[in-house]
């Protein structure tokens, strides 16, 4: 039975998917930088760290909820809400206090029905978060007459990304204090442990005196208010909100924390290999756009890196380096 409690520097990175994430990452820079030089620019880095907080954020929502041994498939649509609520919130010219609050207070309504139905009502998680996904979107789709609203309080675009230091937007430093946060309380609270041992084996952990519905329920509302935070920094990117404008970080979303070692089954996941993973489907993302290649190409870039980092990943992180050894003996 493994926690995934695997806190020193060589068991986070120099693991098997730390250095399968690593040597991807270097393989893809080199293979980008080779076909458009444009790639290593220091600008085309910032976009990649400022593109890259949408994605992280919402996956170390996810990698929660996978250690606890459970899956949101809403958050997108979570996403999407968050934007649209501040959308109409600044048209009818709110305080921004105000406009934050009702934002975040209906995100935790959401967090809070994902968690009850899937924790103490016990319907499987995938069922829940997909029957508040089509509802959501039919909400934002009510709420938004099926177009575009624009974002017109410029001290939300501030607070989540027009704000810069040292020429990186503000973004990119709430992924940055959010994945420190998640990772020192992952480590060193014992709600954390909670996490890791419920997901490992909850019926162990109901037995050790964990109250592993608790933690369940916790974790969909923590991965419910990241949703919103990710859905806050979208829609200032974009400077308005609207239905769909974030399907597109559904499955990344997921891949991310599993590209990191994280398993569906529970107890295992990294923040820094989650980063890692979302760092490396950004560039993947990047490097197809600098390419001047076709957007539909970056789901077969993503796919082959899916394929062969978890070929060559057993369960719970070990390598499975034999297969591969057969084929170049061939």
């Amino acid at each position: 039975m493994a926690f995934g409690l695997k806190y020193s520097f060589k068991e986070t990175i120099l693991n098997a998917e730390g250095v399968i994430l690593i040597a991807a990452l270097v393989g893809l820079i080199f293979y980008f930088a080779m076909q458009n030089p444009a790639f290593l620019t220091v600008r085309n880095f910032i976009i990649i760290l400022e593109t890259m907080s949408i994605l992280a954020i919402a996956s170390l929502g996810i990698c929660i909820l996978l250690i606890a041994g459970e899956i949101d498939i809403s958050i997108t649509a979570i996403m999407e809400l968050a934007a649209t609520i501040a959308a109409l919130m600044s048209i009818n010219r709110y305080d921004t206090g105000i406009n934050l609050l009702i934002t975040f207070l209906i995100i935790l309504l959401i967090g809070t029905i994902n968690g009850f139905l899937t924790a103490y009502i016990r319907i499987p998680s995938f069922i829940v978060t997909l029957a508040t996904k089509l509802c959501i979107t039919g909400i934002v789709l009510v709420l938004t007459k099926y177009s575009s609203l624009p974002i017109m309080d410029k001290n939300i675009i501030y607070i989540f990304y027009n704000a810069k230091l040292f020429g990186i937007s503000i973004s990119f430093y709430w992924l940055l204090a959010l994945a420190i946060i998640i990772a020192i309380f992952l480590r060193y609270f014992r709600l954390g442990r909670w996490i890791y041992m419920t997901g490992g084996n909850e019926t162990y952990a109901w037995a050790l005196g964990i109250p592993t519905r608790k933690v369940k329920f916790i974790v969909f509302v923590f991965s419910a208010v990241l949703a919103g935070i990710s859905g806050l920094i979208m829609g200032s990117r974009s400077v308005s909100a609207r239905a769909f404008m974030a399907d597109g970080y559904l499955l990344p979303a997921i891949a991310a924390p599993i590209l990191g070692g994280g398993s569906m089954t529970g107890g295992l996941g990294s923040t820094i290999r989650t980063l890692l993973g979302a760092l490396l489907l950004t560039i993947i993302t990047n490097g197809v756009y600098i390419m001047g290649l076709e957007p539909a190409l970056y789901n077969v870039f993503m796919g082959i890196t899916l394929v062969i980092a978890l070929s060559i990943r057993a369960s719970h992180g070990k390598v499975m380096l034999a297969p591969w050894l057969k084929i170049f003996k061939k």
